[in-house]
């Protein structure tokens, strides 16, 4: 009886054992008793998958860092247990650099960077280096930050309403990058809904302008990327999350009950992704629930798993064509730390004293 040569390998051998008979020489020259049987080749694939590293990312509009830091330490816990390699974060008030690197070591990441430290800083904290490629403030109303990490060129933004140059910046430059071969990702509160949603949003009947009798919605600043062929990965994996805005943590100042917190649900944060890192996704969902993040801030996290890029794939991204910078009167600048103490603006920056509606921020 001729034994089964794989029979004897450990589990730890057997995927490189499978990958020897299956890539190194075609089947029809290997002897009949080391052909793997049909079974063994139906593993492949499977196997091949779970070798694929992952990583997550979470995104998140903090609401002034947690309500003024109120809600801070139950919010870097909760963040610490998700365990996400990236962390894209607006509203980032009371932080200066010093004081957002340590923030980000409580939830296990040795590096992060912000774009400013006044006014509504976006920031990006990561397990890995994080190479600042471009801040910009001018000629935006908050800006953004252009970072890498991971393999990924990461554009964290904040948009204005109705500033639609802002969104037709970015995604241009999100498009160079892609057209270079780098994979892209354009995370952060956009403030504005997306077309996805029209369903919802018409069956939802409290948002938009009603015009001629019909309501209609401003989709100006999400078209920029879905005409350039970014994909909407919540979307992708998610249709049926409609909401990441319109949380418990509106009450009392912005909304009077959970009624009124209804009224204002809609979907205006985003991870837009070039469609090649799109299709490696794995999954995206918002995490909304209302015992926990929803007490902590007025948007709820997203979170988008995705597939790592290995060291050589990285290696090929450094090694490719040099970040071209738009010909623009919007004139870039590079991430700096300011010597002067940051003084976080108050609770009035954030709207007209009583007002039950919260202005875009």
């Amino acid at each position: 009886m001729v034994t089964n040569p794989m029979a004897t390998n450990t589990n730890n051998d057997l995927p490189r054992r499978l990958a020897d008979c299956y890539v190194a020489r075609p089947l029809t020259t290997m002897p009949t008793r080391h052909r793997p049987t049909a079974w063994l080749l139906a593993l492949l694939p499977l196997l091949a998958s779970c070798a694929q590293a992952r990583l997550s990312l979470i995104n998140w509009n903090t609401y002034h860092l947690f309500d003024h830091q109120q809600h801070l330490p139950p919010a870097a816990a909760w963040l610490a247990e998700q365990a996400p390699a990236i962390v894209a974060l607006q509203e980032v008030l009371h932080c200066d650099h010093e004081k957002l690197r340590e923030l980000a070591s409580t939830w296990g990441h040795d590096h992060a960077v912000m774009h400013k430290e006044s006014g509504y800083p976006v920031a990006l904290t990561s397990n890995e280096p994080i190479e600042v490629v471009e801040c910009r403030t001018k000629g935006f109303h908050h800006g953004y930050l252009h970072a890498r990490t991971h393999g990924f060129d990461v554009l964290v933004v904040h948009f204005w309403p109705g500033k639609v140059h802002e969104p037709e910046h970015v995604a241009a430059l999100a498009q160079q990058l892609r057209d270079q071969g780098r994979p892209v990702l354009i995370v952060g509160d956009f403030n504005s809904e997306i077309r996805h949603d029209e369903d919802y949003l018409q069956q939802h009947g409290h948002l938009g302008n009603v015009v001629a009798g019909q309501r209609r919605f401003d989709y100006r600043i999400t078209d920029c990327f879905l005409d350039l062929g970014f994909v909407d990965v919540t979307h992708q994996h998610a249709p049926d999350a409609h909401y990441t805005f319109g949380s418990p943590a509106l009450i009392p100042k912005w909304r009077k009950d959970m009624t009124e917190v209804h009224t204002a649900r809609r979907r205006i944060d985003f991870v837009f992704a070039d469609a090649r890192t799109a299709a490696r996704s794995l999954s995206a969902n918002v995490l909304s629930n209302d015992d926990t993040v929803g007490t902590w801030s007025d948007h709820y996290p997203l979170r988008v798993v995705l597939t790592a890029h290995h060291a050589n794939e990285r290696a090929r991204q450094r090694e490719g064509t040099p970040t071209r910078r738009l010909s623009s009167p919007l004139r870039a600048r590079p991430c700096e730390t300011p010597t002067r103490p940051h003084t976080s603006p108050g609770c009035a920056s954030a709207g007209s004293p009583g007002s039950r509606r919260r202005p875009p921020a």
